[in-house]
């Protein structure tokens, strides 16, 4: 089975079960999504201060348009900062259950998870049924 992770990368495994060369894969994820996030921070400037992304001290004058603009790019900034560590977070998660013994099974229902889901989406920990179910609960709370 080939795999692809977020890099755009392949790498095949021979089985399900080759958990080394899966661990491979998820560790490989990992170390790709910390570089990532961190380029993206260090790009971004999102530990640099406000005032000196503006130029300016930042007043309480909302009528101001470069500090509304540094203000929502910082947002963004971090929000997909946000999003690349909950993938990082959901790769440790499938390594913990990788050396555990229960990758490639739903962590809901015990059910084994489809190689083409695992193929896409190599950080899964549950089937697409209690994925959906799972997406929905966290909407609603």
């Amino acid at each position: 089975m080939e795999v692809m992770i977020m890099t755009g990368r392949t790498r095949s495994f021979s089985t399900v079960g080759d958990t080394h060369k899966q661990a491979m894969v998820l560790e490989d994820s990992r170390r790709d999504l910390e570089r990532l996030s961190a380029a993206f921070q260090e790009e971004e400037g999102l530990s640099t201060p406000i005032s000196e992304v503006t130029g300016d001290i930042v007043t309480l004058e909302y009528d101001d348009s470069d500090l509304a603009q540094a203000l929502l790019q910082r947002e963004t900034g971090d929000a997909i900062v946000s999003l690349l560590d909950q993938n990082r977070a959901e790769v440790d998660h499938a390594l913990q259950r990788l050396r555990a013994g229960g990758y490639g099974t739903c962590e809901d229902c015990s059910e084994v998870i489809p190689p083409e889901r695992l193929h896409v989406r190599p950080q899964s920990t549950r089937c697409v049924r209690c994925q959906s179910r799972w997406d929905r609960q966290r909407r609603i709370a």
